[in-house]
């Protein structure tokens, strides 16, 4: 089954058999509680002694004393965001001890609001005082100065200051509407680009330019400047043409080039580069042509002659990632680490000497992605405006059975709010009470896309920085105001009450940003009536949509230039054609753009005699950026390619590396390695993690310049900030071993008051775990009683468990038991970590090579702490002699003989990664923010009946997997219905879901799916966890 016949049966099965929801359903009660109902009840669970249903002002301190002891404060006078996040989730929603715990790798989100309100001089620290005082206000304004509150009261008190971050566009579901229905939207009609732009609304200061519109170009959904100024835009012509979505993979959509020749923001000419494209949806200008995408396959087209039109297309990569149009990879966005990265793609890409290879990285949102002047990833899906990343790529995931996701994906924006000026009633999920306002409007983020971090020269300086973000649904940009610090990344809205730019024009789809050679923000506007893809569309919106007539009107597309009044006019330089001189002194503008684009110039030419002058040019810099630039300049001319060391792909040409083995440098110049290792101690944190990042990457292929890394690591250290500190952590998991866990170890104290620096030590740890363990059991200058030691003990001893072969493991426990009997809290702190990880991951007995435990003929005593070690631990554990040995030695020897024999499974995961990885997961690990996990989940290895449900009409939040709550914003509160594949695709889906990944489930048919189909005809809302489980 090819995956462009899947897309078709898709889309011309999308007539759908239900009779429509009612507008009346708005006032249908919900399976969920607010945040706000939520909180107040636990607020009196907790903190109701006397059982009346309400706080007096003693049982409030009370209720303080006890959440600040939950927290920790008696060990630590503050909090970070993500430690007050776990620590919180764990007290208020503490589980029964039988109960499969959340696993510490997991960092939840829903308490995400109640820190921002909190935080009451938003530095995402919270310290004890602040927690107190801020609780003890919000007592007496709750109160009305009475000092009782019941629960009333106290869900007003929290509608009032928790901030609208709910990640789903489902908030505070009990403030919203009442009974009956919304107004009627009125007719859109297709506006002219001038009647259009009256239409909008921007911030005070700015102006508006139309530079481009239909026929010129037609449904642009993504651009790309070249180095000479001409931008390239990619038209997919064939998105969404009717309300079925026919002709989707037509041959016609295209890559024109528009070039601005007089400089007056205003394109002059078109020329269609590439045509007959299959639904391109990237685009990326390079110095000799571009990169893009068509068919899901990634490739590199130049023109050869010159004429404007392409005439060599030469295949990247065959496999640049397939989904569905709404999830599938997006974006090539140049980093500046020399890597090109991608929203919805678990890969990342770069040409050295002409070689185009491809790397595991980590899934990054939806479609688009930016980086600030430092080069820290941010990006977003459609609930969230903006998720961003403090910790640098590949670092986290390279510990391969205790993968992290720390330092990313964070909610740097924890308000999700918009101020839309029109009726919005044209969504996806318009029927539900908690998705519009009662007017009818938006009033959280439903199709955020295309994040920006504006790093030109042409707005006021004091808005270098700020994070501008789409939103298509709700037709406006929201501009916000980006906040950093040591390890820390924040945003809050620069307007509270109105957005940067918004229409009332219902067709004004916003769906690209980016920068502009000339300092200023180009705007991609796709106008058009439809904007929800085909396969994930609901009945209420396709009827909505037909009875307003926005299935008409298509084949328009208006690019805007977005200036500002105190901004000069810069024309467009040809960088291409300027000498490499000036590419580096480029390298110093205050315009990002050029920066950037100046950087991978020098790179792309490749010429080793400008490694001096970017010497000479280090030593005069002005800002840190330019030695930031000239730093990763130098990694980028000095990389090479080791042969040996390439794993070919499957999928074509391209080669797939592991950086850390396949990437050495070139021989260059001692001078060189002195000017990269002299930055690390430049002022500037960000100039010194930037030297670090270049300098354990001209390292690779060098003991001895390991060996200057970790002197100077030594030198620089205790008096490094936390950012410095943790790409020191970072990098020496990268350095050779032992010498590399010495310096760790002699770290390990200091990183251990800090998550991101505990998590950042263990994820260089692979195999090495117990080494490590008995390494800082020998020190004496730990303290036990430290909670944050016992916190880093208790993730390294779940690394343990998760090694596969169960030596090391073994070992830990044989420690334990011998500890027994001069027990103390660090040794707590490792059973802990056993009992956790064996709760939320063990599957069955891990085998042993000889019991832990003393015998008969032993003398240990079987004191408390020996008999807790075993009570926690013999259920999870097997060993030779042990009653049940041989059926779990069987059993492992099923798991690692398992492979998938079913010939047509190849076609099930096709169907599976076109409709489902995006949310899911390609191995059905699932993605944060989007959806739980597939694999070894009951919901799918269970009822055939329930799992057939959950596809046709989708399941709603919050929702119990592998016995761990997920409910937004940790994911998404429903997922749509996929009634619209015919009963053979479904049940392909469904089969390989319950028999990859080690399942061994019986395969659906069509039949079962047509008999549920029909049995539940007349179903119209998502599956409840309730509904579900009283289904056999």
């Amino acid at each position: 089954m090819s995956s462009h016949w899947i897309v078709m049966l898709a889309l011309f099965g999308l007539g759908f058999s239900s009779q429509g929801f009612l507008l009346a359903q708005r006032s249908q009660s919900r399976s969920f509680r607010s945040m706000e109902t939520h909180l107040a009840l636990l607020c009196l669970e907790k903190g109701d002694l006397n059982q009346d249903r309400q706080l007096d002002r003693k049982e409030w301190f009370s209720l303080m004393g006890n959440w600040q002891q939950a927290l920790g404060y008696d060990n630590q006078p503050r909090l970070s965001r993500p430690e007050f996040l776990r620590e919180c989730d764990r007290w208020l929603v503490a589980q029964q001890e039988e109960t499969p715990q959340r696993s510490s790798r997991m960092l939840p989100s829903r308490y995400l609001g109640l820190f921002e309100a909190l935080d009451s001089n938003h530095d995402q620290q919270l310290s004890k005082e602040e927690f107190r005082e801020t609780m003890m206000s919000w007592l007496e304004v709750w109160s009305e100065n009475t000092g009782r509150i019941d629960q009333d009261t106290l869900v007003k008190g929290w509608q009032r200051v928790l901030p609208r971050n709910n990640m789903s566009g489902v908030d505070q579901p009990d403030r919203r509407l009442g009974a009956g229905s919304l107004p009627s939207a009125g007719p859109s009609p297709v506006r002219t680009p001038q009647a259009s732009m009256e239409s909008m609304v921007l911030e005070e200061g700015f102006t508006l330019t139309l530079a481009a519109s239909e026929p010129m170009i037609q449904d642009p959904v993504a651009m790309s400047f070249d180095p000479d100024g001409r931008l390239y835009v990619v038209e997919m012509r064939s998105f969404m043409m009717d309300i079925d979505g026919r002709e989707e993979g037509a041959p016609i959509s295209r890559i024109s080039r528009l070039e601005d020749r007089d400089g007056d923001g205003i394109m002059d000419s078109s020329t269609i580069f590439l045509d007959h494209l299959i639904v391109p949806r990237a685009v990326l200008a390079l110095k000799e042509g571009v990169l893009f995408v068509d068919q899901y396959i990634l490739k590199h087209a130049t023109d050869t002659n010159g004429d404007g039109t392409a005439d060599w297309v030469q295949i990247i990569d065959r496999d640049y990632g397939r989904s569905n149009i709404e999830h599938a990879p997006n974006g090539l966005m140049p980093g500046m680490d020399n890597w090109i990265y991608n929203g919805r793609s678990p890969w990342r890409y770069r040409c050295i000497d002409g070689l185009w290879i491809k790397e595991r990285t980590e899934i990054r949102g939806q479609w688009g992605m930016t980086q600030d002047a430092h080069g820290r990833l941010f990006y977003n899906v459609n609930n969230s405006q903006l998720l961003g990343d403090l910790t640098p790529p590949n670092y986290m995931s390279r510990h391969r059975t205790y993968p992290s996701t720390a330092g990313l994906n964070l909610f740097v924006a924890a308000d999700q709010s918009v101020h839309t000026l029109r009726m919005n009633t044209a969504v996806n999920r318009g029927y539900l009470p908690e998705v519009l306002d009662d007017r009818g409007r938006l009033h959280v983020f439903a199709s955020s896309c295309s994040p920006l971090i504006y790093r030109g020269d042409h707005f006021p300086p004091g808005l270098s920085g700020n994070a501008f973000v789409c939103d298509p649904a709700a037709n406006l940009v929201k501009r916000n105001i980006l906040h950093t610090g040591p390890l820390h990344l924040s945003a809050e809205p620069a307007h509270p009450d109105r957005e940067f730019l918004a229409s009332t024009d219902e067709r004004f789809r916003p769906v690209a940003l980016t920068h502009g050679p000339d300092g200023a923000l180009w705007l991609l506007d796709m106008y058009r009536g439809i904007a929800q893809y085909g396969m994930f569309m609901t009945d209420y919106l396709r009827k909505e949509t037909l009875r307003r007539g926005l299935d008409q009107g298509i084949h328009q597309g208006r690019l805007y230039r977005i200036g500002h009044e105190s901004g000069g006019r810069r024309t467009p330089a040809q960088l291409s054609r300027r000498p490499p001189t000036e590419w580096i002194q480029l390298l110093d503008h205050d315009d990002g753009w050029l920066r950037q684009t100046a950087q991978r110039l020098l790179i792309q030419q490749g010429d080793q005699k400008m490694l001096d002058a970017l010497l000479r040019f280090m030593e005069r810099a002005t800002t840190s950026v330019g030695l930031e630039h000239a730093l990763w300049t130098i990694e980028g001319l000095l990389m090479s390619v080791e042969p040996a060391s390439l794993e070919a792909s499957p999928s074509g040409p391209i080669p797939i590396v592991s950086s850390v083995h396949a990437l050495g440098s070139r021989p260059f110049s001692q001078r060189v390695w002195k000017a990269c290792l002299g930055a690390m101690e430049h002022p500037d944190p960000m100039v010194q993690t930037a030297a670090i990042r270049v300098c354990e990457s001209l390292a690779r292929s060098s003991q001895s310049r390991a060996e200057d890394m970790m002197k100077q690591f030594r030198e620089i250290a205790w008096r490094a900030s936390e950012d410095v500190l943790f790409q020191i952590i970072l990098t020496l998991g990268n350095l050779p071993a032992p010498d590399n866990r010495a310096l760790m170890a002699e770290l390990a104290l200091e990183a251990s008051k800090h998550w991101l620096l505990r998590e950042a030590l263990i994820s260089g740890l692979e195999g090495f775990e117990w080494d490590f363990i008995t390494q800082l059991n020998e020190s004496k200058d730990l303290p036990s009683s430290s909670k944050g030691l016992q916190r880093l003990l208790r993730s390294l001893a779940e690394a343990t468990a998760s090694q596969s072969d169960g030596v090391d493991l073994g070992h830990l426990i044989k420690y334990l038991v011998d500890r027994s009997t001069s027990w103390n809290d660090a040794d707590a702190a490792l059973l802990d970590g056993l009992d956790r990880y064996f709760r939320a991951h063990s599957r069955g007995p891990r085998l042993l090579t000889q019991s832990p435990f003393p015998t008969k003929k032993d003398d240990l005593p079987w004191n408390p702490a020996l008999q807790s070690i075993h009570h926690r631990l013999s259920p999870w554990i097997s060993w030779p002699g042990h009653p049940h040995y041989a059926t779990a030695l069987e059993k492992a020897a099923k798991t690692r003989n398992e492979r998938m024999e079913d010939a047509s499974m190849a076609s099930h995961a096709e169907a599976y990664q076109m409709v489902c990885a995006g949310c899911h997961g390609s191995r059905g690990e699932g993605l944060k923010n989007q959806a739980p996990p597939l694999h070894q989940a009951d919901w799918v290895l269970g009822s055939k009946d329930r799992l057939i449900r959950i596809a046709l009409h989708g399941a709603q939040g919050p929702i119990h997997v592998g016995g761990q709550l997920y409910q937004s914003p940790d994911i998404l509160s429903e997922m749509p219905p996929l009634s619209v594949l015919e009963n053979e695709v479904l049940a392909s889906i469904l089969t390989y879901i319950r028999q990859a990944w080690g399942h061994a489930s019986d395969p659906i048919d069509s039949n079962e799916v047509s008999r549920v189909r029909a049995a539940t005809a007349g179903r119209q809302t998502p599956w409840t966890e309730k509904e579900l489980l009283s289904i056999p």
